[in-house]
């Protein structure tokens, strides 16, 4: 008989610590929601609840330029847990960094940067006014770069 168990059997089972840790894990994206709903959006999309322990909240920023922002707002995020159902008695907020889990996409394509070949008739041009043979021999491989 094996001892190894089906993950389905083990999300399904109510009494097991998976189950439990995935409750938790719920819960907290739903006190994240309802913060991100009561905040201003831009600010929102920055924010994460990430545990709540001794009447304290860990609120969590994915870069330290936000948690700076955030950390302005403390007593009003304060205020907003305090009025989720059993969260009355939390008394301070903790901020951490948590980078992003999945890194950012770019909201547009990325511009590479071109060479005209009136700019690749000047580096030509200066190279060969150039003693140094190292540098002029840079320009003119920088000058064979120009978009045709």
């Amino acid at each position: 008989m094996s001892q190894y168990k089906p993950v389905s059997r083990l999300l399904t089972t109510s009494s097991g610590d998976l189950q439990s840790l995935l409750e938790q894990a719920h819960y907290f994206q739903a006190l994240t929601r309802t913060l991100r709903d009561a905040i201003d959006p831009i600010l929102g999309e920055h924010i994460t609840i990430a545990n709540i322990r001794e009447n304290t909240a860990i609120v969590a920023a994915d870069t330290p330029a936000w948690l700076s922002k955030i950390r302005y707002m403390a007593p009003t995020i304060l205020a907003i847990l305090k009025q989720q159902s059993g969260l009355a008695d939390l008394r301070k907020i903790q901020f951490k960094v948590q980078p992003p889990t999945e890194p950012a996409t770019p909201d547009r394509e990325v511009r590479r940067a071109s060479l005209s070949s009136a700019s690749s008739k000047v580096l030509e041009s200066a190279a060969s006014g150039i003693r140094d043979l190292e540098l002029a021999s840079a320009l003119r491989r920088l000058s064979r770069q120009h978009n045709k």
